[in-house]
């Protein structure tokens, strides 16, 4: 069908994890020889290459493991070994480039406009054992009908898991930072598509070439959205002034008719989440996409986030167990029916 597939089997295949010596009776906290944190660092390093190449679902945890060096324990060469162990289990995993026209007739064969750029940003409040914050962003390209809540073909173009820069106080200021990022590369992902497509760039058309094709930015935080797209005030509400500045930029982003939309999904939906958690959770929402090389971005005007849909399904586990005529909750039911049912007829099958 023309598509491109990128994986490094052969790479991942070849990883090796390290033995540690005595390790029966040595703790987790035990620290680690010269030569055992030479080793641990080598194992990261490699993990880093395929993490950053093919595999962004990696990125988070390798990025915590390299993180947590600067006091060298047992249980940073466990760690460093369980992640080359789990990269040989996924090394067929791989990247999937769509050729969105294969199947399609003349009339409806997409032109590089017609892609919709998806521009996820997340981060992790002190996710990392000093205490720090993880942020993180992908972008993706995706079939037009994504705007319309529909599951859509989506090729992953970029991603980046980084320690934050600036400590936070509180989750509004990591999210910022992260959805901060996320806008601005995916701005420049925007304006480098239109150049590869053959448009000029100038000093002045930098903005209009970037807005040459449709884009959503994506975030989970209820209270980022509400400042985004509802505040006036300098500050637009945030208490911190770094904070501030960086929703405002954003906000200025979104308003010079750039075409880019902002969107709140649950995070459970957010591929963003994956770089920024170490967590069963956030690669769960890597692994989806990776088995099925397409996404979704519903508009929730309701703000249903994972957190509460996690609720709703204990609620309704209780509720069948107590009764099996009983009716199921009005809530539960149109959650489900508007987030988790596909849009398209096909799909359905």
């Amino acid at each position: 069908d023309f598509s491109i597939k990128v994986t490094q089997e052969t790479f991942s295949n070849a990883l090796q994890p390290v033995e540690i010596a005595e390790e029966a009776s040595r703790g987790a906290e035990h620290k680690l020889t010269d030569k055992e944190t030479s080793q641990c660092r080598g194992l990261i390093m490699k993990a880093q290459w395929r993490a950053v190449q093919t595999a962004f679902q990696y990125c988070a945890r390798v990025g915590i493991a390299a993180s947590a060096l600067t006091d060298p324990r047992v249980s940073n060469l466990k760690e460093a070994n369980s992640i080359l162990k789990e990269m040989k289990k996924t090394a067929k995993e791989d990247l999937y480039f769509h050729a969105f026209n294969f199947g399609r007739t003349t009339e409806e064969k997409l032109t590089w406009k017609d892609v919709v750029a998806v521009h996820f940003g997340d981060a992790g409040h002190k996710s990392r054992g000093d205490g720090s914050s993880t942020g993180g962003y992908i972008t993706g390209f995706a079939e037009p009908c994504i705007l319309q809540g529909a599951e859509a073909k989506m090729s992953i173009i970029d991603w980046r898991s980084w320690k934050l820069d600036r400590p936070a106080k509180g989750t509004n200021s990591t999210e910022s930072q992260g959805l901060y990022e996320a806008e601005d590369r995916g701005w420049r992902v925007r304006l480098l598509w239109a150049i590869l497509n053959g448009e000029e760039l100038n000093r002045k058309n930098a903005v209009e070439l970037a807005a040459s094709m449709e884009s959503l930015l994506v975030t989970d935080s209820r209270g980022l959205y509400d400042s985004v797209t509802s505040s006036e005030s300098p500050l637009l509400g945030m208490a911190n002034s770094r904070t501030g500045v960086e929703v405002a930029a954003i906000q200025k982003a979104l308003r010079d008719d750039g075409r880019c939309y902002l969107t709140w999904v649950p995070s459970d939906i957010n591929l963003a989440d994956s770089l920024t958690k170490a967590t069963v959770d956030a690669f769960k929402v890597a692994a989806t996409y990776l088995e099925r090389k397409t996404w979704v971005v519903r508009f929730n005007h309701d703000f249903v986030s994972a957190r509460k849909q996690q609720r709703l399904r204990k609620a309704k586990e209780l509720q069948e167990a107590a009764t099996s005529t009983s009716p199921s909750s009005p809530e539960w039911d149109s959650y489900v029916e508007e987030l988790f049912e596909p849009s398209v007829p096909q799909l359905r099958e």
